[in-house]
């Protein structure tokens, strides 16, 4: 489900085969849509927009979308892949209120991303022993990261300590803005 702060009254409500936008007032549909292709996401971008993001066959479940900044869009899976799709103030317009597809702006990986750094950001551990960190989790409910290092070793550490010493010791902007750039 999804609404948005300036238009209260209308939400967006999506499950894998159907959206629906909803007036909250007498609860009447304004626009329903059925689809073959399985819905991930969506999100209502004013009372007369809304994105909604299909698998288009991938594995639904091993992909993150993130819809939070104004007219981006960006998918990640679990291949590494990231997809961005820009949504233009004209698209309404152009639509005539049909349902229309998106072609992504960028498309690329975080391997290329992560090649395409001036500087490699600071560890988020430093060792003695430059031992190489193999796997990361994150325990959210104790706000600390546990750290698996190539010899065995594993390091449990507070996560706000770990990864504000990549933000705050680094020149490098956010990856993030790196790619909006590149649209």
């Amino acid at each position: 489900m999804s609404w948005n702060p300036s238009s209260p009254s209308i939400f967006l409500i999506f499950n894998s085969g159907s959206w629906q936008v909803f007036q909250l007032v007498d609860l009447n549909r304004s626009v329903v849509y059925f689809s073959d292709e399985q819905i991930c996401d969506g999100k209502l971008l004013s009372d007369k927009r809304s994105a909604i993001a299909y698998a288009n066959g991938s594995r639904s479940a091993h992909m993150v979308f993130c819809m939070s900044a104004p007219h981006v869009i960006c998918r990640a899976d679990t291949e590494s892949n990231i997809v961005l799709w820009e949504i233009d103030e004209v698209l309404p317009i152009e639509s005539e209120n049909k349902v229309i597809a998106k072609q992504p702006k960028l498309t690329t990986n975080m391997e290329c991303q992560w090649n395409g750094l001036k500087n490699l950001p600071p560890s988020i551990y430093d060792s003695e022993d430059n031992c190489e960190i193999t796997a990361t989790h994150y325990i959210s409910s104790q706000g600390r990261f546990l750290i698996g290092c190539g010899d065995g070793t594993i390091i449990l550490m507070y996560g706000c300590d770990a990864i504000s010493k990549q933000l705050l010791t680094t020149n490098e902007g956010v990856i993030c803005f790196c790619l909006l750039n590149k649209i």
